[in-house]
């Protein structure tokens, strides 16, 4: 059987783990001192919310990973789509809350969060083309 979203899945499953990596990496350096212009850019401003949105920065990095690793092990495997499916559709939808979270102001940061939504739609889109080719 030949999986049709193949490349795409290794391509954003990749991109995903190193997102995820990179959150973390990040998370940790803004937790070792004070960067409060960090921390803003993150959307972890604001000390009612900051555990919050903390938790789900952490929560979006380990979901990136688990979803990167899936994508590389089952982008060989049409038959697996729907996990690819499922994780696909959690990335988009937690670039769409992240997005609400942020203030969309300014047109550079529209275009940010735009490309955001790119990889998880890439994954989405293999996902898609895996099930198509059973």
């Amino acid at each position: 059987m030949n999986a049709q979203g193949k490349k795409l899945l290794k391509v954003a499953g990749m991109l995903e783990v190193l997102f995820g990596i990179g959150i973390i990496l990040m998370l940790l350096f803004v937790l070792s001192g004070s960067n409060v212009a960090v921390l803003k850019s993150l959307g972890l401003s604001g000390e009612a919310q900051t555990f919050f949105n903390l938790f789900m920065a952490y929560a979006q990095a380990f979901i990136n990973i688990i979803a990167g690793v899936l994508g590389l092990i089952l982008a060989d495997k049409p038959k697996h789509y729907k996990v690819n499916y499922f994780f696909g559709l959690v990335l988009i939808l937690l670039v769409v809350f992240n997005m609400r979270n942020k203030e969309l102001t300014s047109i550079q940061v529209l275009i940010s969060e735009t490309f955001a939504l790119l990889v998880p739609a890439l994954y989405f889109y293999g996902a898609m083309k895996n099930q198509q080719s059973l």
